[in-house]
Formats: structure tokens, sequence, C-alpha cells
């Protein structure tokens, strides 16, 4: 909990800098009532995550000691690489779950509900995520990743999460094909019908995604459903969406 405490003002004073930046600009990104809601929301997510993390490592703890398959070395560079990019996985599909399968999206649905996408939504996070998150990550106990490397690179994970949530950073190049940007992960919070359960990695796109990581822009949504409706055979929906995807979204 104390890295995550040194972070809460950090990320009080990056919502502060926003708000600054898009004043300067003449944007609007925040309303009181929904950011305030965002941030009690996150507050009660924290005290939560203060019982479900003990459970978390109890039972990662359990399953490595009892069922951890390889010794790795914490002073080797691989191990954290490997490790950071093992667990994202598995989060992608935390995050995946989230969206497909009911009783998961009744948990995940809280960090949706915000009308507005800024950095305050970041924090909106479920207070019931533990009760099931940490079956995902059995992959890495299995493997014999020592606890400190899992709670280091979950923390990583988590607080990348924060900065990607908001309007005021464009499209980062070739970034947005391998890590999580705010450009894509606007797509993940769009609410029109070719937004829905799109861009769904965490910190790096997943090789599920690497060829679709982005939506196109209406234009070219129109051009590939006339193209489709023009041509006697037609278009597969999975195709169609999967050129589609390899453009971006503004």
């Amino acid at each position: 909990m104390k890295p995550i405490a040194f972070a809460v003002p950090v990320f009080f004073l990056l919502i502060l800098f926003e708000l600054w930046v898009a004043h300067s600009r003449g944007v609007s990104v925040y309303r009181l009532k929904d950011s305030l809601t965002s941030i009690n929301v996150g507050m009660m997510s924290e005290f939560s995550k203060a019982i479900g993390g003990l459970i978390s490592l109890v039972m990662y703890t359990l399953i490595s000691d009892r069922f951890g398959a390889f010794t790795w070395d914490v002073s080797n560079p691989m191990t954290w690489i490997s490790a950071l990019l093992l667990y994202d996985f598995c989060y992608y599909w935390v995050h995946r779950t989230g969206h497909e399968i009911n009783i998961m999206w009744a948990s995940h649905v809280v960090h949706h509900s915000s009308e507005e996408f800024n950095l305050s939504t970041g924090l909106r996070q479920s207070s019931t995520g533990f009760l099931f998150r940490w079956i995902f990550y059995i992959p890495l106990a299995l493997l014999g990743y020592p606890i400190q490397v899992f709670v280091v690179v979950g923390l990583i994970d988590f607080l990348y999460q924060f900065w990607v949530h908001t309007q005021l950073v464009g499209k980062l190049g070739w970034l947005e094909y391998v890590v999580v940007t705010p450009s894509n992960h606007r797509v993940h919070h769009g609410q029109n019908d070719y937004c829905i359960d799109k861009t769904m990695g965490v910190s790096f796109h997943s090789g599920t995604e690497c060829l679709a990581p982005m939506q196109t822009s209406a234009m070219m949504r129109s051009l590939f459903t006339a193209f489709a409706s023009l041509s006697k055979v037609g278009t597969p929906c999975g195709l169609t969406c999967n050129i589609m995807c390899k453009f971006g979204s503004k």
C-alpha cells in the first residue's frame, strides 16, 4: 500500500495539471460532479484492495511455493521483463473477461460509468474485482516468479493505466501499435458501436490485438460498408473489422 499512498498525491497533481492545460486550450474535459464521483469511487476501491490484495498475495504465495516450476534470478533484467509481459498478458484476460462475462462486467462497468474521459476516470475502479482477479495470475505462480517480482510488475502495470485516460494527448506514432496510449484507449471507452469491446490491452497490445490495435474513422467505416454492400459475394464481417482496425482513430 505504501507505493500507492505515495502515488496518490502525484495522481491529484496530474489531474490539476490536466485541468490547467485544458483551460489554457479553451476546452472542457472535467465536470465537478463526475470527477468527484470518480475520486470517491477510487477511494473506495483502494480500501477494498487493501483486503483483496492480501487475498491475492496469500493465494499466489501458496501456489508458487508448492507448485512453482522454476527458480528465477531477481538480479537478471530478463526476469523482470518477462514477468511484466506475462503479467500484462494475464491482465489483458482479466480485462477482456470483464467485458465479455456478465458477472465480471458487473464489476468492471464501474470504470466505464463516467460520462467524461479524463485522468480522474483512471481512478474510477471496481471494489469487487479482487474476488476473482487473482485466478488469472496463477500462470505466473506456476512458473515460480517470486512474490516480490509479482508485486512490483503488478504495481507498474497499475500505475501505467492512469495516464492513458486523457483527451489532451494525441497520437504517438508507432507506439500506437506497441503500447496502450491515450489515443487508442479513448477508442476503448467510446460509446459508438464500433468502439465497444475494442482495444482491450492494458499496458501493451496483446498478441490477439497487434493486428488491430485501433479503430478507423467514420469515413473509412463508410467506405468499407459501401464496398461490402456493392460486392456480389460480400465481405465477411470479421475480415472487414480486421482491415478497418489497421487504421487509426482521431
